[in-house]
């Protein structure tokens, strides 16, 4: 019984902190659909690259590398296609993709961590394997993408007496979570007399 006690007493710990870490009364969010980061892998030019096997030279080449952005996960999905001389063959890549936010620098940080993929070809009746990539290693920087922003960093009016007052305004906390299709980052903004 102490076990069970000792357990929902964590747990109760946990769910508070972990809520105390989300602001439910946040002032700014933004919005960054999967779109922008696959029209990005669409404009980033061609990903390819080569090697030897015992029997020739092979080369490969990244096919309509795209991410797709679940509740909890960020996956990366590809076709690679294989050539050895006159003979192609294209194989499905799948991996994820790391997501962060830095309040700091004010960045969400994507980073395709793995993205591993076998590629073989059948040759003479035989299933020879070529070569395993993992295209994560060609994508060795994150993409950094800014996140929101207050329109000012303080308000100056006047008041009804004619004095004029100022109100700075900074970033209380920033949050990020995955939703279906984008990435969310709310923001809590303070205000305070300067």
């Amino acid at each position: 019984m102490l076990k069970v006690r000792t357990f929902l007493s964590i747990f109760i710990i946990s769910f508070l902190f972990t809520q105390e870490d989300q602001p439910s009364n946040y002032h700014i969010s933004l919005s960054l659909h999967e779109n922008l980061i696959n029209d990005f892998f669409k404009n980033m030019g061609s990903i390819q690259g080569d090697g030897e096997i015992p029997f020739g030279k092979y080369k490969w080449k990244l096919i309509e590398p795209r991410i797709e952005i679940e509740k909890d996960t960020i996956l990366f999905t590809s076709k690679i296609r294989l050539s050895i001389g006159d003979v192609k063959t294209h194989e499905n890549v799948k991996g994820w993709v790391s997501s962060s936010y830095n309040q700091q620098l004010n960045k969400v940080i994507l980073k395709i961590e793995e993205a591993k993929v076998i590629i073989d070809m059948d040759l003479f009746g035989k299933n020879i394997v070529i070569t395993k990539l993992d295209i994560a290693d060609y994508f060795d920087k994150p993409f950094k993408l800014d996140g929101p922003q207050p329109i000012s960093e303080n308000i100056e009016f006047s008041l009804p007496d004619g004095t004029r007052r100022q109100i700075q305004i900074g970033v209380r906390q920033s949050y990020m979570e995955l939703v279906k299709d984008k990435i969310l980052v709310k923001t809590s903004l303070d205000f305070s007399d300067e």
